[in-house]
């Protein structure tokens, strides 16, 4: 079974966003952006982590190129993570039109489409030897 990503306030009672620094905190109307046609879309890869008052992305963490000069700890590492809330969308736009962001979007796509279709390569070689 998949699982969604920790999104505090989405859809739980979740409203304790504690304040970064300059008196700014996170709003769960992040994980939602208009798209230029008028409709809300989930930003299903953005997570928040209470515990640490930061943003991460999911697709980033599990699929970025950690070699590529493009490559954003802010977005990944737990260590780090975006705190800064001044502009909060505003960065969240950007990552997601980021080409680490893509990419690893892509990879977590491609990913979840063979787990789903059983197209993985373990259900392969499981196939294999069952029909040997």
């Amino acid at each position: 079974m998949l699982h969604d990503v920790c999104q505090p306030g989405l859809n739980d009672n979740f409203s304790t966003f504690p304040e970064d620094k300059d008196k700014r905190r996170f709003s769960p109307n992040w994980y939602h952006r208009t798209l230029p046609n008028g409709p809300k879309a989930k930003t299903s890869w953005l997570i928040y982590s209470p515990e640490k008052n930061k943003m991460f992305c999911h697709h980033c963490w599990l699929f970025s190129d950690r070699t590529s000069s493009s490559y954003s700890q802010n977005w990944t590492e737990v260590g780090i993570g975006v705190d800064n809330f001044k502009k909060g969308f505003e960065k969240i736009l950007k990552h997601e039109q980021s080409v680490m962001h893509l990419n690893a979007t892509s990879c977590f796509m491609t990913t979840k489409y063979r787990i789903t279709k059983d197209k993985t390569v373990i259900s392969q070689l499981t196939s294999e030897e069952k029909r040997e």
